[in-house]
């Protein structure tokens, strides 16, 4: 089988390896911070090798492998790369890399990029695929994208907000121009919101309004037809409106979207969209075939440097 060393012991790590096991990777040990409370009881619920010492698991797990999977806290994941993308091997790694571009930047040299996968597991949603091929179909689009969360923070938008910023660019194919950013990054504040274009015309706007009654949206205007992804699960697709007249029970006239269809992601035993980027992610390793929905370093950098830019722009 194909050796998997694996980096992390958090929550969302006990989602990756049934997926990255069904897949067909053996994962041959793991690490995470040394000294970590979390590590030994990861490894005993999944069955696997738990290595304490950085260094054991860089000499033994880390060299004798085929690839790499990192799943660490986001701070901290850039130094993680830097001990391990000099070797060469397939990578991995947890969205976004890092807490801004220059901080990925400088720890992958050049001639490492291409050994590097982001996981953006979202991309692998099959509304996410449908609402893409809508796009790339239709004419020139209006989008409107609302990130609700209820953690007022500038960091908490940084690695969770990156989910919908990359979602965004995804269906965009990275055609991206940042136009003004109005707003406060402080938690005490109303958010923020931000405006953009793509070359051929498409307009966006983002609103990060914290703590809204409200699920994350996605939605993308192409009369006659209206996708809306919401929350990213779900893709419905609106065409036209309905007129409904006054009645005793309801006495103002109404204009009601019309449901034409609706789409829902799958539902098996794993998380969403984590088994086909497994899939994935072992095809690039075994056989280098690479499927476009794992994010590359150029687009992690690029969700990255979106990011710095609004916050330049608001600050």
């Amino acid at each position: 089988m194909t050796k998997l060393a694996f980096w992390g012991s958090g929550p969302i790590s006990n989602f990756h390896v049934p997926a990255l096991r069904e897949a067909g990777f053996d994962i041959t040990g793991a690490h995470s911070r040394t000294g970590s409370d979390r590590l030994g009881k990861f490894c005993q619920n999944h069955q696997i090798k738990k290595i304490d010492n950085r260094e054991d698991f860089l000499s033994g797990v880390v060299a004798n492998s085929d690839a790499i999977f990192i799943a660490l806290e986001t701070s901290i994941t850039p130094n993680a790369l830097s001990q391990v993308i000099n070797l060469g091997k397939p990578i991995l790694c947890e969205k976004p890399g890092g807490i801004n571009r220059t901080q990925l930047n400088e720890v992958v040299p050049r001639e490492f990029r291409d050994n590097l996968r982001f996981s953006y597991n979202r991309r692998f949603y099959n509304t996410t695929s449908k609402l893409k091929s809508n796009i790339e179909l239709g004419s020139k689009v209006n989008i409107q994208a609302s990130m609700p969360d209820s953690i007022r923070s500038w960091h908490q938008f940084v690695i969770n907000g990156c989910h919908l910023l990359d979602l965004m660019l995804h269906v965009l194919d990275f055609d991206f121009e940042l136009i003004s950013a109005e707003g406060s990054t402080q938690p005490d504040g109303p958010g923020f919101v931000f405006m953009g274009r793509s070359s051929r015309g498409d307009v966006i706007t983002f609103n990060q309004n914290w703590g809204a009654s409200q699920n994350v949206v996605l939605r993308v205007d192409c009369p006659p037809f209206s996708y809306v992804l919401s929350p990213f699960e779900s893709l419905t697709t609106f065409k036209g409106l309905e007129r409904k007249e006054p009645t005793p029970e309801y006495p103002l006239r109404r204009y009601v979207p019309v449901v034409d269809n609706t789409v829902m992601t799958e539902v098996s035993e794993f998380k969403p969209g984590f088994f086909e980027q497994s899939c994935a992610f072992y095809q690039w390793v075994v056989g280098k075939k690479n499927d476009r929905r794992l994010a590359t370093m150029t687009e992690a950098l690029e969700v990255l440097s979106l990011i710095d830019q609004i916050k330049s722009k608001i600050s």
